[in-house]
């Protein structure tokens, strides 16, 4: 007697759990399929009952009835115990959250791993920038370097050039000024042996100027005489003209390039 009642106790226990479960109870779906089976002719037939929009089912959350051989398994284990809407095994256990929360794991795992994901693909994404911006930064660097060296050799040669040239200018000038005084000094004897042979009037008033332009060959023998101002004291031109003429052929330079074919002569009375 005891044993009997504790089972109707336990049965009413359960049909009370089943009933709070029911008012509350999600919407089921239930799939059935016929499998092959490994013999001929035979199929299996699988029912498949669970919350509606569960989509995923862990392997350890599977629950498999399989019936005997007095009772097939949709009445075993799936079928109404009475019309006030109690509950069998199977709708009681697929409403009971029993795939829900499984469902639930295994959405917070996914979105887990999906923001772990993201997170990872940030952090490459951060330090692929962080590299381009080093990158950058180091070409930058490089291209600048690169532009101090070619502007400092660029300077460089820009200060040998103008030391060149300034070196160029002074030999130029050097030779310049020794081409003249060459030159000065081929003049001053010229001059000086055409003064050696004037016949200087007497009585000439101050110190005037007579230019003659003189035409000579390479060996210094004069073609010709021009006067080209006056002193303003005929006497003394003419004496002038005269010691020129006495004076051919003339001096020749000590350097060839130094001979010039027409020579301007300037005399004064009282020069020495």
């Amino acid at each position: 007697m005891k044993r009997i009642a504790h089972f109707f106790a336990a049965l009413l226990v359960l049909m009370m759990g089943a009933s709070a479960i029911a008012a509350n109870k999600p919407k089921l779906a239930m799939e059935e399929f016929m499998v092959p089976s490994g013999a001929p002719g035979i199929n299996l037939y699988v029912r498949n009952k669970h919350p509606q929009g569960v989509t995923k089912f862990a392997a350890d959350k599977i629950l498999l009835y399989v019936h005997g051989s007095t009772y097939p398994a949709s009445t075993a284990f799936d079928l109404q115990l009475n019309q006030a809407g109690k509950l069998s095994d199977t709708t009681l256990l697929a409403g009971s959250d029993y795939d829900q929360e499984e469902e639930n794991k295994i959405m917070v795992k996914e979105t887990a791993t999906r923001i772990e994901a993201q997170k990872k693909q940030q952090d490459e994404q951060k330090r692929a920038a962080e590299a381009r911006e080093r990158q950058a930064r180091e070409t930058a660097a490089l291209t600048a370097q690169a532009a101090r060296e070619r502007q400092a050799r660029e300077a460089e040669a820009l200060a040998a050039q103008t030391a060149r040239e300034a070196q160029e200018r002074a030999r130029q000038q050097r030779e310049a000024d020794a081409r003249a005084r060459a030159i000065g000094d081929y003049i001053a004897r010229i001059r000086t042996k055409i003064k050696n042979n004037v016949n200087m009037p007497a009585e000439i008033p101050g110190n005037p100027t007579a230019v003659y332009e003189v035409v000579q060959l390479p060996t210094g023998e004069i073609i010709d005489i021009a006067l080209r101002k006056s002193s303003g004291v005929r006497a003394y031109d003419e004496a002038v003209e005269r010691a020129i003429r006495k004076s051919s052929p003339l001096p020749r330079p000590e350097q060839a390039d130094l001979w010039q074919r027409t020579l301007t002569l300037e005399f004064r009375p009282r020069d020495q």
